[in-house]
């Protein structure tokens, strides 16, 4: 699999998550949490933007320690990452997790 399509896939994921945390059908503790604080619908659209920032950095983070660009727990190591049927990444995964998680064009909003 290209580093590419690995990093879009944690860019999807982003969108699945802050769009299931803010719905008011989502099963999970953080929607849960969210809606007990009844948000308005401009601290809602804050919070949002607040949780998009968490998650990208945290998948960033994530794909950025795993290429061996920083650290994950403060181990800073290159890993090799194989998709389902055994074949590594190629590609540079740190160009790729910049240009879809952090220069991307889409909005939380």
């Amino acid at each position: 699999m290209e580093c590419r399509e690995f990093a879009k896939l944690f860019a999807r994921e982003r969108s699945f998550l802050v769009e299931g945390y803010l719905s008011q059908a989502g099963q999970s503790s953080v929607s849960t949490m969210l809606a007990s604080m009844k948000l308005d619908s401009r601290q809602l659209a804050i919070m949002k933007e607040v949780i998009y920032g968490v998650v990208t950095d945290c998948f960033y983070s994530t794909l950025l320690g795993l290429d061996g660009c920083a650290s994950i727990g403060g181990v800073q190591t290159e890993y090799t990452v194989h998709d389902g049927d055994g074949l590594p990444l190629h590609g540079d995964l740190e160009a790729a997790a910049f240009s879809e998680l952090q220069n991307d064009t889409s909005s939380p909003n």
